[in-house]
């Protein structure tokens, strides 16, 4: 019986290396190629044994997950003491419902700032999206910004994470307290003396409060405003020859 079955084996090991190019045999849930090189001198079996299943007999570019959003550029520029412009490219999206802008101080604890929804949701062509963030106070330190991207079916992923270089040379301004019941008071810090106006505007566009003060470096600068009616009012701060302008939205209460 032994001599019967070595005789099998050799004879099928013969018919493979004479006539075979590739020949696959199936064992269950194993698979074993074997295979005959072309020179006759290196002729070898080889086997390769791997687990079948027929869900995975695809391409290999099917079996890769697309990204929902193909990201091209991510940018974001400082443009005044407290206003930053974040400015990205997508040349895809996929399923995209909409994207969050996060902000953060320190790099790591990020908060949403705004939300711009997609122009598309399913889009192959350049798009562009530009989102405008003030703050109350001026950039300080540092900040970091990132970007959401969130499907139609809530999943979501994440941009790469942008630092905005600050530009130290704007003069700092802080409005306090924001609202307001008599008085605000207005943290300024210039390296030069600097003439600055500031102006009270009503919602109806019309001037109710203008004053001119000087600066030279760290100034803490008290407005009285205690006539005004309450309601919602802008405030402009104009550094005279020079282009900074300063408007904050304040409320008087």
């Amino acid at each position: 019986m032994l001599r019967l079955i070595t005789f099998f084996v050799l004879e099928v090991v013969c018919i493979v290396s004479l006539t075979a190019q590739k020949t696959s045999f199936y064992f269950g849930s194993t698979q074993t190629v074997v295979e005959k090189n072309r020179h006759p001198k290196e002729e070898k079996l080889q086997k390769i044994r791997f687990q079948i299943d027929s869900s995975f007999e695809k391409d290999s570019t099917l079996i890769a997950q697309s990204l929902p959003v193909t990201w091209i550029s991510f940018t974001v520029s400082q443009e005044s003491w407290n206003v930053a412009i974040v400015d990205f490219f997508v040349s895809r999206e996929i399923n995209n419902q909409l994207f969050e802008i996060e902000y953060s101080e320190d790099g790591f604890q990020f908060v949403t700032i705004g939300i711009i929804n997609s122009a598309a949701g399913n889009n192959s062509k350049l798009k562009h999206y530009q989102f405008l963030h003030q703050l109350d106070h001026g950039f300080l330190n540092a900040a970091f910004y990132r970007i959401k991207q969130v499907d139609f079916d809530a999943k979501f992923s994440y941009s790469k994470v942008v630092e905005m270089p600050i530009n130290t040379d704007w003069e700092y301004y802080l409005i306090t307290p924001n609202p307001f019941t008599e008085q605000i008071t207005v943290s300024m810090f210039s390296k030069n003396t600097t003439e600055n106006t500031f102006r009270v505007y009503d919602m109806f566009g019309q001037c109710v409060f203008n004053e001119i003060r000087y600066v030279l470096g760290q100034k803490a600068i008290m407005l009285n405003l205690f006539s005004l009616p309450n309601g919602m009012y802008t405030l402009e701060i104009i550094e005279s020859n020079s282009s900074n302008k300063v408007y904050q939205r304040i409320i008087k209460i």
